[in-house]
């Protein structure tokens, strides 16, 4: 394929890079799904020093973490202004690390720009994306100008080199480690396929090589060490071959529309083509790095450590590794139907994720409004429906499991679902409020339909009259509420000592009333010390054998 002048080449990465950030300038909540939680999170640390409502509830933390991208850019940024700013700009940080990462990449093993060279564009908008793991996509970025980094200067001075290798593996270090440990694969495929490649393939040149990878990564396990994070180390669940390669099929999948599916299928089709073709060429010193994070991928598990879909997240790796290794041989009548395709895709991609964000846009917006109007200090449950599928493509647009935590930047509300977990991020609930935040969990608690939303109700109140569960820094009377998200429409009405507040299309509010024995046996409780745990219950035996 025929080179691009320099000048050209710019101006069609700037293009490109504002056709993709077009949604992020169109709307005010992206909705992915794990977004809400993390930018709530973002905004309580931002307003706590200045907050003392805010203190009675969390406490920020400075022990030293990993996967913190998020909230070593968003919270300063949030200090200076509005948080849902501040969350955009790092959503279009996350997409620009890794469209100029790749973008290097390809420059540094081609050494020319082709039209080719935009192809990692295709893949930009993804499920992992989709689904919020954006300290991991902004760590994805940097690893891809980490192995950029690592090529361009293999033939330079040793030094130099490794100490640009461990500044990058230490940032990773703090975006997120399943990044830094592809990373770490990445440049040993690298050093293998170059080992083997070479003249003098003797083994004490490969333990050399690998001697000095060591050192590159040894500063960020040894802060993994000192970490909170090292105490789960040990949690690991494991997953099928067969459930690996169903999510290699998802990695585009955005909404799971028709569309979506399209998409995908219009990608594989078209990068078939010029494979068949033979006009599609890897760059052979990449073979070993993708093959290496391929084997990452088929042995990593679902769950390890403090991170959830483990082996979900590598597939995009591969496929950005892949659309930067590559090259365009020769531009046939084929070739350019196929990559005519991808033009055209990537144009119908960039309109469907625009259209689906702002229609989302206009429920992210309602929720919000809706919260907004609780009062202060109120405590906020999340219940769902079965049939809701919180966690379908199809329901992620907008995420309504999370959604009503964005309301925390306006008003001060007790979510006991946000992710404020010891070992995982700077953001701690207070002590006392930790009962609450186990029974709460970090997901909605299901019912099945809406005849049995009282279950749930009744769970609720159980966990209320724990008196322990109800500090007095929650204030005197605090309301308490229950956000549902359910299918059941016909059903929703109020549930003996529960008030429907709010009813839309997809979901309600409800709030308990009658929770005036449980503030009395609470107010007795912290009044007299933790001792009064027994007079308090069974003060509330009593009453129940003294009513009629």
């Amino acid at each position: 394929m025929k080179a691009l002048r320099t000048q050209h080449g710019l101006l069609m990465f700037v293009a490109i890079a504002l056709l993709v950030l077009t949604p992020l300038f169109l709307v005010a909540i992206p909705p992915m799904v794990d977004y809400p939680n993390h930018l709530a999170r973002c905004s309580i640390l931002a307003d706590l020093p200045t907050h003392p409502g805010l203190a009675n509830l969390y406490s920020s933390r400075d022990a030293l973490l990993p996967n913190m991208a998020m909230d070593a850019i968003v919270v300063p940024l949030a200090r200076i202004m509005p948080v849902v700013l501040a969350g955009r700009l790092f959503c279009g940080l996350v997409l620009m690390a890794i469209f100029s990462g790749s973008f290097a990449l390809s420059l540094a093993l081609y050494r020319r720009l082709t039209f080719w060279s935009f192809a990692p564009a295709l893949l930009l908008f993804n499920h992992i994306y989709t689904f919020g793991f954006l300290n991991y996509m902004l760590g994805v970025g940097l690893l891809l100008w980490g192995l950029t980094a690592w090529i361009a200067m293999r033939e330079g001075k040793l030094w130099a080199r490794l100490l640009v290798a461990a500044a990058i593996a230490l940032v990773l270090f703090f975006s997120h480690l399943v990044a830094l440990f592809l990373f770490g694969c990445a440049i040993l495929g690298w050093e293998i396929g170059r080992w083997r490649s070479s003249e003098d393939h003797h083994a004490r040149n490969l333990i050399r090589e690998l001697a000095w990878l060591a050192v590159v990564f040894a500063l960020p396990f040894a802060l993994l060490l000192t970490s909170p994070t090292h105490s789960e180390a040990s949690k690991y669940i494991a997953d099928s071959v067969g459930t690996k390669l169903d999510q290699v099929a998802k990695m585009l999948r955005v909404d799971g529309t028709p569309f979506d599916r399209g998409y995908t299928y219009l990608i594989f089709f078209a990068v078939l083509g010029l494979v068949a073709t033979k006009a599609l060429r890897i760059e052979p010193r990449m073979r070993w790095p993708i093959g290496l994070v391929t084997v990452a991928f088929l042995l990593l598990p679902s769950a390890f450590a403090t991170c959830a879909c483990v082996d979900v997240r590598v597939p995009i790796v591969i496929a950005l590794m892949l659309a930067a290794g590559t090259s365009i041989r020769n531009m046939s009548r084929m070739t350019q139907v196929c990559t005519g395709l991808l033009v055209v895709a990537f144009a119908l991609r960039t309109a469907q994720v625009t259209e689906v964000w702002m229609s989302a846009q206009r429920t992210s917006s309602q929720v919000v409004a809706d919260f907004s109007k609780l009062p202060a200090n109120s405590i906020v449950f999340s219940a769902a429906d079965r049939a809701a599928n919180l966690y379908g493509e199809d329901s992620w647009q907008p995420p309504m499991a999370h959604l009503p935590l964005l309301a925390i930047s306006n008003k001060q509300l007790f979510f006991p679902q946000i992710f404020a977990l010891p070992t995982q991020h700077p953001l701690a609930v207070r002590s006392e409020l930790t009962g609450l935040q186990k029974f709460q969990a970090t997901d909605p608690k299901y019912f099945q339909g809406g005849e049995n939303l009282g279950v749930a109700m009744k769970l609720i109140r159980i966990a209320l009259s724990d008196p322990k569960n109800l500090p007095p820094n929650l204030g005197t009377d605090p309301g308490v509420y229950v956000y549902v998200v359910t299918q059941d429409r016909e059903n929703l009405a109020g549930w003996g000592d529960a008030e429907l507040v709010i009813h839309r299309d997809r979901y309600a509010i409800f709030k308990l009333t009658n929770l005036a024995n449980i503030y009395a046996m609470r107010d007795q409780y912290w009044r007299l010390g933790p001792n009064a745990l027994p007079q308090a219950l069974a003060m509330k035996r009593s009453n129940k054998l003294a009513r009629p």
